[in-house]
């Protein structure tokens, strides 16, 4: 059984990256590059996972006008 987080999107901390794609309305193969890209300002890895946390990613996302 899984359990759903009551947590709205806009109010976690990190991100899954259909999560963030979801809130940026960037598609998650672009956001999957730009991850690769420039991880390091805005990306944690938990494993093997990849969460994006989200007020960094914010902050990036406002302070560059391309992608």
């Amino acid at each position: 059984m899984t359990k759903q987080s009551s947590v709205p999107l806009w109010n976690r901390m990190c991100l899954t990256i259909s999560e963030a794609s979801e809130l940026s309305g960037i598609g998650e193969k672009n956001l999957r590059k730009l991850v690769k890209e420039h991880g390091n300002d805005f990306v944690i890895q938990v494993g093997r996972k990849t969460m994006v946390k989200r007020s960094a990613f914010e902050k990036w996302l406002s302070l560059n006008n391309e992608l």
